[in-house]
């Protein structure tokens, strides 16, 4: 469905990475040190689109309910805040999900909740969803070879 750099951003899911079997992410946690995260109640719910368009944007230490179609994985997110934001955990190649979130639903086109917060120095993004959390990082916008099909 990704035809053109507009519509990607519109629908914010953008694919680079695929992950493979290893266990360990980049920072050195393993899927059960990321089991352990406090779920966060949101502060408030911003659409997706509000969200990439620059409508809406997310605040420093506060968590943000948005909905987001997980069909092509979530390696990158965004842009939000005019960043793309990457997984740290991800590697390069294809669509990824976190072992935690991997599920029929959120491989659906049906949107699933996530709660996102950005760190105080607005350098990492954190992503929830059923208490499970992932690190983003900024990142450079996907190449146009990278989209979600």
């Amino acid at each position: 469905m990704f035809r053109s750099l507009a519509v990607s951003t519109a629908l914010g899911l953008l694919v680079v990475g695929c992950g493979g079997n290893d266990q360990t992410s980049s920072s050195g946690t393993t899927p059960s040190d990321r089991s352990t995260a406090t779920a966060v109640s949101p502060v408030h719910t911003v659409s997706f689109d509000d969200l990439v368009t620059g409508e809406e944007m997310l605040i420093a230490g506060e968590p943000t309910k948005v909905d987001i179609s997980g069909h092509c994985g979530f390696a990158v997110l965004g842009p939000f805040n005019s960043t793309w934001w990457h997984a740290a955990e991800a590697a390069e190649g294809g669509d990824w999900y976190p072992d935690e979130w991997d599920s029929p639903e959120i491989r659906a086109d049906a949107p699933v909740a996530l709660i996102l917060q950005m760190s105080p120095g607005e350098d990492q993004l954190h992503v929830t969803y059923r208490g499970f959390a992932v690190e983003y990082t900024p990142g450079s916008p996907p190449a146009a070879g990278e989209f979600c099909a």
